[in-house]
């Protein structure tokens, strides 16, 4: 196929193009670890796929989803609901055969359990400017398991709304998900003083329904 004179050229490239395909992976690597790791900070669980659905990195707050529901076979993410996995698979086949510039799917893939809230699942593409070519990440999957408690920093929503310490613990509990009755039994109040937290609550955040309180305050976390 080559001359002797062209294998000889190619012999002289061959190792410096193993180099820059070397140090290309790594640095492809580096910046997709500095992209989960950022949001293993804000706690969000990040799988990064590339276009065949392989698994390229995901961060330590993904790893803590994976088990019964969620799991790793052949380094690929499988989900027991069968319509979640059939959603992630029609997802995987279009990364493998749509370009790049095809906009992927934005409805999130809703995993459905039997004695759990279910587990959300959205699809956040990466540009082809951020792509390294030996890496090839295509998608980043962000997991959010809703039967877990969120974390809310109290003193932040304090700080940001003027709330006294029992008053930001309280907004912590609902927006975690409590009832009013739940909230006021765990910090051991009254119904009737919890009841009267929450309007203070709903005065100094300009809200008017827990439901918009709760929706306010993970605009906050």
């Amino acid at each position: 196929m080559f001359d002797a004179d062209e294998i000889k050229a190619l012999q002289r490239v061959s190792a410096p193009l193993t180099e820059a395909a070397t140090l290309s992976a790594v640095v492809g690597r580096s910046a997709l670890s500095g992209i989960t790791g950022a949001l293993d900070l804000i706690q969000v669980a990040a799988i990064a796929v590339g276009r065949f659905g392989t698994i390229i990195g995901m961060n330590s707050q993904a790893e803590r989803c994976l088990g019964y529901d969620l799991a790793i076979r052949n380094n690929r993410l499988t989900l027991l609901d069968r319509q979640a996995n059939a959603d992630l698979t029609r997802l995987i086949d279009q990364l493998a055969h749509s370009s790049d510039l095809h906009p992927l799917p934005s409805s999130p893939i809703v995993v459905r359990r039997i004695d759990k809230r279910p587990i959300v699942i959205q699809i956040q593409p990466v540009p082809p400017a951020a792509r390294s070519p030996f890496l090839g990440a295509r998608a980043i999957l962000l997991i959010r398991d809703l039967e877990g408690s969120a974390a809310f920093d109290q003193a932040l929503l304090a700080a940001t709304f003027e709330l006294t310490p029992a008053q930001a613990r309280l907004a912590a509990r609902l927006a975690r998900g409590d009832s009013v009755e739940a909230a006021a039994q765990a910090a051991g109040v009254a119904l009737a003083t919890a009841r009267n937290q929450l309007k203070t609550i709903f005065q100094k955040t300009g809200t008017h329904r827990q439901a918009e309180l709760v929706a306010l305050l993970h605009r906050v976390k």
